[in-house]
């Protein structure tokens, strides 16, 4: 049976976020993911330098670099493909909204075996914040972005995601919805809060894979490819 949504919880889907919307997602994810995994608390200088860098990389993968999307990108005569979104968790607190959890979702290139790489959306920065836990967000927001992306949104048959080998509640989490692992990433790094400062330590990065069903990928028919 599923879990029934928490109480006034909101869903959203935001293409090509604007910068101001941007830098609140990345302070919400700097709070909520990276101090976390400080085990709790963040220093002003760390709190300051995840979120500057978290905000450029939500730039990089979210917005295009011109804004609108030029639609010679589309190709004439086609419906526009969009290849970038933010998924907003918010609830009403205090006669305000605040954000509660967020994930984001991209078409790029992933490694879909040893030997290739293919085009495909890649979900990525799953996060809910640490008083809004154990309540489902966080699987409500894995299937928003599935139904994002997939045959009745973008069109994509499956739907690809990145995690760390060793954030095990979150790799249970996603085998549970139906994500395979494909492949694993052995020369990846991550940031790691520690004592002031931030360092950048090898990691494993796990590629895993859902089929959503639906036909192939849209891009080749856009494209020719």
């Amino acid at each position: 049976m599923p879990r029934p949504r928490p109480p006034l919880l909101t869903i959203s889907s935001l293409d090509y976020p604007s910068p101001p919307t941007l830098r609140a997602l990345s302070d919400f994810f700097t709070a909520s993911f990276w101090a976390s995994k400080a085990g709790g608390s963040l220093t002003p200088q760390q709190t300051s330098f995840l979120r500057k860098s978290q905000a450029a990389e939500f730039g990089r993968r979210y917005r295009y670099s011109i804004d609108p999307p030029p639609k010679a990108y589309f190709g004439e005569g086609k419906p526009p493909l969009k290849t970038c979104a933010v998924i907003r968790a918010a609830q009403e607190r205090g006669g305000g909204e605040a954000v509660v959890g967020m994930v984001g979702v991209e078409v790029d290139r992933v490694n879909v075996s040893e030997e290739e790489r293919e085009e495909w959306p890649v979900m990525s920065n799953l996060s809910v914040g640490r008083d809004s836990r154990r309540q489902g967000i966080a699987e409500l927001l894995v299937k928003e972005v599935e139904q994002v992306v997939g045959p009745g949104g973008w069109g994509f048959p499956q739907c690809y995601l990145l995690v760390e080998k060793a954030n095990v509640p979150a790799v249970k989490l996603y085998r549970k919805l139906g994500y395979k692992a494909v492949y694993t990433d052995s020369e990846a790094t991550t940031l790691v809060p520690q004592d002031r400062g931030v360092k950048s330590v090898p990691t494993e990065v796990l590629v895993m894979k859902k089929k959503l069903g639906g036909g192939g990928n849209p891009l080749a028919a856009l494209f020719g490819g």
